[in-house]
């Protein structure tokens, strides 16, 4: 039995860095409970999923030679057009996340690293924020997200409030 238990730390520690196993999930828990114990509760926890069969940013992406900024609704591709787009392009879908997530990092959160804006974004100052990437069945990406929001109450705080009601 002991043996098996150290077997399994050794197959945990080399797998732990490999995406979607149970091992690498377990150190993403454990940043998350440390941004917890640091941050306190997050404000918000949202999915991200962009709509890739709908956005033409895709198919200019995969080398269609339109103009996103002046599309007209009749240049749009059909749902069945562009999923055939989707499905044969993964790496165009891949790089259309990603440019969609950092869109959204950068003009909803108000998080730029190359900035010492502190504004912040429409949600207001972002103290942190983390991310989980995923598959969906039919292969595109999607990002359950934590915020933290500057303002927000940690759960000290909150049990203080609680317990002085």
């Amino acid at each position: 039995e002991k043996r098996v238990l150290t077997l399994m730390n050794e197959v945990r520690a080399v797998t732990s860095h490999v995406a979607a196993l149970s091992s690498s999930k377990v150190g993403m828990r454990n940043k998350i409970r440390g941004l917890m114990f640091d941050q306190g509760m997050p404000s918000f926890y949202i999915t991200i999923n962009p709509a890739d069969v709908f956005n033409p940013v895709v198919r200019f992406l995969a080398g269609d030679d339109i103009d996103v900024h002046n599309l007209l609704p009749s240049q749009m591709s059909g749902f069945l057009q562009q999923g055939l787009l989707v499905s044969k392009n993964p790496f165009v879908t891949m790089k259309f996340f990603e440019i969609y997530m950092k869109n959204f990092i950068k003009t909803v959160l108000g998080y730029d690293p190359d900035s010492s804006d502190l504004e912040g974004g429409a949600l207001g100052v972002v103290r942190a924020y983390y991310g989980c990437v995923e598959a969906q069945g039919r292969g595109t990406l999607h990002c359950h997200m934590l915020i933290w929001v500057e303002g927000g109450l940690n759960p000290n705080k909150i049990k203080a409030r609680v317990m002085k009601e």
